[in-house]
């Protein structure tokens, strides 16, 4: 889910101390990343990265956020971000998988709530695909607390779930009938994917930071039934260097 990833390393490049002016961002980052399509490689990316933050916008090159309301508690805002990563059989590693269908990229637009349960940040997510590619829709919890160790060192821990409804999962990892000689048809259901991860940022001086993050996922059985699908769970690493101003 290379693309939903790229969101996560620009977002790291906030420094969650936006001004009326704006904040701006530019880096760069490296992304290691598995994908679950049977016999596809593992992916490595360099890439630059941008942001603009403001009082109530944030930008992370393919992502944005609009904070709609706010209390001292509790942040409502409006979103639109990717959803599943793409697959394209005419880039696919094997004969077998060449034989399928393209999956399109999907963007989810919809709603996020933090709120602050003082021993940690809640965050409720839901969105809609609007490519009408997928035309599904995901649903996202989780929970989130920043450390800081040092002067300069944080570390932010997060555990989560995503549920995918039954139009996405099926569109993603499902096969239809007659779409395939290699591959016997399937229909996933909707899925349940628990999650957990760990970010670093270090903030080298006033202006620059340096970031790592590893998340692990677990998929549903749902996907990982799927004839088309050879792994149990992902395993995504991201480090980026950015300077704000």
């Amino acid at each position: 889910m290379k693309r939903s990833l790229l969101a996560t390393v620009l977002a790291l490049t906030m420094s969650g101390q936006a001004t009326a002016e704006g904040t701006w961002g530019l880096g760069l980052g490296m992304i290691s990343a598995k994908s679950p399509y049977l016999g596809e490689a593992d992916d490595f990316l360099l890439l630059p990265l941008i942001s603009y933050e403001s009082e109530d916008f944030r930008f992370t090159g393919v992502s944005f956020n609009y904070d709609l309301y706010e209390t001292d508690s509790i942040q409502l805002s409006t979103f639109l971000r990717p959803g599943f990563d793409f697959f394209d059989a005419d880039d696919a590693d094997t004969p077998a998988m060449r034989t399928l269908n393209d999956r399109k990229f999907s963007a989810l637009l919809g709603l996020e709530i933090k709120a602050d349960l003082d021993f940690a940040t809640a965050v409720l997510s839901a969105g809609h695909d609007i490519t009408g590619n997928a035309r599904g829709w995901q649903l996202e919890l989780a929970l989130q607390r920043r450390y800081q160790l040092s002067p300069q060192l944080f570390i932010s821990p997060e555990l989560g779930v995503t549920f995918a409804d039954s139009d996405t999962v099926d569109y993603y990892y499902g096969v239809d009938s007659g779409e395939s000689s290699q591959f016997a048809p399937y229909q996933a259901d909707s899925a349940l994917n628990p999650y957990a991860s760990v970010t670093l940022m270090y903030q080298i001086d006033k202006r620059w930071q340096a970031f790592t993050s590893l998340k692990w996922s677990e998929y549903d059985n749902t996907i990982t039934d799927s004839p088309i699908v050879d792994a149990d769970r992902d395993l995504q690493w991201v480090a980026a260097v950015s300077y704000e101003f």
